[in-house]
């Protein structure tokens, strides 16, 4: 039956606003009270380890909400969002329903919906509103109930970065790697801000400093993109596809953010893995050379690394002129000036963007052809691997967190993970997305699972992605350890 877009109360009675609409082939309604808005589905954000009725996350006025699906939370049917599906925005709970369609408004009397059942409240109703000639009967679905999530437990400890190593200098820091034409150059993880694909084209503009190609935008800011290869007196090669976002400060002026145009950023590593030779002495001296900190050496010797002191590989008159960097406080991908930044990998899993802190990575790794199984291991875990004579345990981190979408095989990669104290553990993920920057700072996260409260750390929102910051601790435990943490 039809709903008109108002019906108004046929009796004297004091009428009360009634919001009404269909979920799973069901005629339902709800005060007009409990629905901060109405809105059409924007995109939605898997989550990881999702209970079967939490269809994912939006971005809703910066915030992060956990849409729910009613059908699937009333035990009918769910449908994949259409055209005339809508989003219920609760009140003040950071959270929304999805239903089929929504059918109008009625005034209708504060008596017109009786109390549910016994049955019908187990079924997850509050009200029932009776048919009328002019109307069906109306499901009012306990929306405060129905959403609440399970009690949360106490989330584990933020993870304190290890002591130093006795060892060597370098062992633990991280280093991207890239190439520029068959030599390749490394420079510190905590150095950058971020990696992003090189723009198709970009603004000239006369007088520029040495080196630089132009400018290109980043967040609504013009940031200057520097010639790696010409700085390095480089060969020519590939055509540029990265620009690694540098924060470098130029004497004792503010720091300046700069692009440095790459070829390619090849992976990840941690430098105590590799042989650090001091530069030649012949070479050491030669200005040429000075921004070279140190050559590393790997695979025996067959492979050599140019480690860069970011400082230096631009001198200060390049530098000279530079819009000083600065924080838009809207965006929360970039750091602020005063502020401790706290750096994270960024990995896709499904269709999900997920990232973990840079402190708690040690390497990424090519997946081996094969991997040695590991028997009466949990569903997640593949197997293991050699790494430099240490056994490696490898899982899956779909199976892991119950995350689907298409596989890029081509593209996988395994994320060599520590938690606070605990064994390196491989994460195999479909896809190494880059390296950025987030203010320091905890953001408020919309109402999760117990599952999901462990393992969730941040959620962080710009115009055009969701990154879901995940602990390593907890992501390595494993279905056992999260079991006997929820339920104690």
């Amino acid at each position: 039956m039809s709903e008109a877009a108002l019906q108004t109360s046929p009796g004297g009675d004091e009428a009360v606003p009634w919001l009404l609409y269909r979920a799973g082939g069901l005629a339902c309604a709800s005060p007009l009270t409990q629905i901060a808005e109405v809105v059409r589905v924007p995109a939605l954000h898997p989550v990881p380890l999702a209970p079967a009725a939490m269809l994912g996350l939006v971005n809703r006025h910066g915030h992060a909400v956990a849409v729910l699906g009613l059908a699937a939370l009333l035990d009918a049917a769910q449908q994949a969002p259409g055209p005339a599906s809508r989003l219920l925005v609760l009140h003040a709970q950071r959270q929304a329903v999805l239903v089929d369609a929504v059918q109008g408004l009625a005034l209708l009397p504060a008596t017109a919906a009786r109390p549910a059942t016994a049955e019908e409240a187990a079924a997850g109703l509050a009200q029932v509103i009776p048919a009328r000639p002019d109307q069906d009967e109306r499901r009012v679905p306990d929306l405060v109930r129905l959403t609440r999530p399970a009690a949360a437990p106490a989330r584990p400890p933020a993870p304190q970065p290890a002591m130093p190593s006795p060892q060597t200098e370098t062992e633990g820091e991280l280093l991207l790697v890239f190439r520029l034409g068959t030599q390749e150059y490394a420079m510190p993880v905590a150095a950058i801000e971020e990696i992003v694909p090189a723009p198709a084209q970009l603004l000239v503009t006369p007088h520029m400093q040495t080196h630089m190609l132009g400018m290109m935008t980043r967040r609504g800011r013009l940031l200057p993109v520097f010639d790696t290869r010409a700085a390095l007196a480089a060969p020519q090669g590939a055509p540029a596809r990265h620009v690694v976002v540098l924060r470098l400060r130029a004497g004792t002026d503010a720091p300046v953010e700069v692009g440095l145009l790459v070829e390619t950023v090849s992976e990840v590593l941690d430098a105590g893995t590799a042989q650090a030779q001091p530069v030649p002495p012949l070479l050491a001296h030669t200005r040429r050379m000075n921004e070279i900190a140190a050559i590393l050496k790997l695979a025996q010797g067959r492979r050599l690394v140019a480690l860069l002191t970011p400082e230096r590989l631009l001198d200060e008159t390049a530098l000279y002129g530079l819009e000083p960097a600065v924080s838009d406080l809207s965006d929360p991908t970039s750091a602020t000036a005063g502020d401790e930044a706290q750096h994270v990998l960024v990995f896709q899993v499904g269709e999900a963007e997920l990232a973990v802190a840079v402190a708690q990575v040690q390497e990424i790794i090519a997946l081996p052809d094969t991997l040695t199984p590991a028997p009466l291991a949990r569903p997640d875990v593949l197997g293991v691997l050699n790494l430099r004579g240490n056994a490696l345990p490898v899982i899956d981190a779909r199976t892991r967190l119950g995350l689907g979408g298409p596989a890029a095989a081509q593209r996988q990669r395994v994320v060599v993970v520590t938690g606070a104290g605990e064994t390196p553990t491989g994460v195999l993920v479909d896809r190494v997305c880059d390296v950025v920057a987030l203010p320091a700072g905890e953001d408020a996260l919309p109402p999760l699972s117990a599952e999901q409260a462990l393992l969730l750390r941040r959620v962080v929102l710009d115009a055009a992605r969701m990154l879901l910051v995940v602990d390593a601790r907890t992501l390595l435990h494993g279905a056992p350890e999260l079991a006997e943490a929820v339920h104690g």
